[in-house]
């Protein structure tokens, strides 16, 4: 079966069909999820970081909203990996 992940914001859609982090979010500088979401792990937790780090939405600007929503899903999955490594650890002290 061949899967696709179609993402609509705005008058924009964006379509991936190989990988959900391959989907190119940039068009202009040619950055994908991927490189979005190695630069959260690596410590950027604003749209300003973001584009320090990969140059997302420093040209046209069209990509901006879509970046800020990778931004928000991988601030929240980080997030809640982190807490469930701190309950995991009070968990096991408690034990």
């Amino acid at each position: 079966m061949f899967k696709i992940r179609i993402i609509r914001i705005n008058d924009a859609v964006f379509a991936d069909s190989a990988s959900p982090l391959n989907m190119i979010v940039c068009i202009c500088h040619g950055i994908n999820e991927k490189a979005l979401r190695s630069a959260v792990e690596s410590g950027a937790t604003t749209m300003s970081d973001l584009q320090a780090q990969t140059g997302v939405a420093t040209c046209c600007g069209k990509c901006a909203d879509c970046a800020k929503c990778v931004l928000s899903e991988a601030l929240n999955e980080l997030r809640n990996e982190v807490l469930s490594v701190v309950s995991g650890e009070r968990f096991l002290q408690a034990a």
